[in-house]
């Protein structure tokens, strides 16, 4: 979806969330306003950020030689 409605993100945001109380989901986004609404109705949702930098894209806050930091749930 690259242009949605701007009434949107959040309806879409609670139905993600209530979504992934029954399975594990992976979103990409690039709407603040989406990944915030999952945010905050999600209980146990690991948001990672990813950046681009001269053509490298890299996760937020992670070094070269860290480990992943990846989390899983039991489920």
């Amino acid at each position: 979806m690259t242009s949605p409605h701007p009434d949107l993100p959040a309806p879409l945001g609670r139905l993600v969330a209530r979504a992934a109380e029954d399975a594990q989901l992976e979103v990409v986004s690039h709407s603040d306003e989406l990944s915030g609404v999952i945010d905050e109705y999600a209980d146990d949702a690991t948001m990672i950020e990813l950046l681009e930098q001269e053509g490298v894209t890299t996760v937020a806050g992670q070094q070269t030689a860290d480990e992943p930091p990846w989390y899983w749930p039991d489920r």
